[in-house]
C-alpha cells in the first residue's frame, strides 16, 4: 500500500500542472489574438494617425452591459502597434470614457490636440497628458 500512495500523489500533482500549464498557454493565444479575441464586450475599434504619422488615435467602444448601451474610450499609442496592445488597452487608463452619446466624431487638430465633437455625452475621465490634450466641441442638435 504505500507504493500506491506516492505514485497516486505524483499523478494528482502532474494532473494539475497540466491543468495550470493550459490555461496559461490558452490565455497568452487569446491574448495575442488581439483585442477582438480577448474583449468579448468589443462592440467597434477605430484607429487614426496623427498628422505627424508618430502617435495613433485609438477609439474603442465596447458594450456598457446593463447601465448603458455603448462606453466609448480613447487611446493614444505609438504610431507602430505593440504585440500585447490589447492587454495595454484593457489595463491602461484611457485619456477620455463617455457614454449616452448619440453622434461623437473625433480629429487630430494638430500633432499634439484632439477634438471631440459630439452630441449628448455623459463624461467619466477626460485628462490631458504631456504630450496630448483635448478639446470637447458639443454639437447642437
Amino acid at each position: 500500500m504505500t507504493t500506491i500512495r506516492p505514485a497516486y500523489r505524483a499523478l494528482k500533482i502532474a494532473k494539475w500542472i497540466t491543468i495550470v500549464i493550459t490555461g496559461l498557454i490558452l490565455t497568452i493565444i487569446i491574448t495575442l489574438g488581439g483585442l477582438y479575441v480577448s474583449d468579448p464586450l468589443l462592440v467597434y475599434k477605430k484607429e487614426l494617425l496623427s498628422p505627424n504619422q508618430s502617435k495613433r488615435l485609438v477609439l474603442v467602444i465596447r458594450d456598457g452591459g446593463a447601465t448603458t448601451s455603448r462606453v466609448f474610450s480613447l487611446y493614444v499609442f505609438n504610431k507602430k502597434p505593440e504585440l500585447f496592445e490589447c492587454l495595454k488597452i484593457s489595463l491602461s487608463r484611457p485619456l477620455f470614457t463617455a457614454d449616452h452619446f448619440s453622434v461623437v466624431d473625433f480629429t487630430w487638430a494638430s500633432d499634439s490636440k484632439i477634438v471631440i465633437s459630439h452630441s449628448g455625452l455623459r463624461i467619466f475621465r477626460k485628462r490631458n497628458t504631456s504630450e496630448v490634450s483635448l478639446q470637447l466641441n458639443e454639437r447642437l442638435s
